[in-house]
């Protein structure tokens, strides 16, 4: 556990562990692969959020009545599964 909490390669007990946070924080080639990895995570993160808000706008239309099922899948390109959520989702809420 200690080597966990330590900002700095050289602080840490285990050897291995320490080489490699001194790779990708220390390294020119280390800290880019991190920045990729760090990247694609807010890249998915954004993703997440962005399908979020789409099945609450959704279920909102859906229990609503303003919209039928059909036109709500085309229209916000729903898969059965996301549409299977929504529908739970406004059972849980009816």
């Amino acid at each position: 556990m200690h080597d966990f909490h330590c900002k700095k390669a050289y602080d840490m007990k285990s050897r291995i562990l320490a080489e490699r946070v001194k790779y990708l924080k220390e390294s020119d080639k280390g800290v880019r692969h991190m920045c990729r990895i760090m990247e694609e995570f807010a890249k998915e993160e954004r993703k997440e959020e962005r399908e979020k808000r789409t099945i609450e706008m959704a279920a909102k239309l859906l229990e609503s009545g303003d919209m039928t099922e059909e036109r709500i899948k085309e229209l916000f390109k729903l898969t059965e599964r996301q549409m299977k959520a929504i529908k739970e989702r406004v059972a849980v809420l009816a």
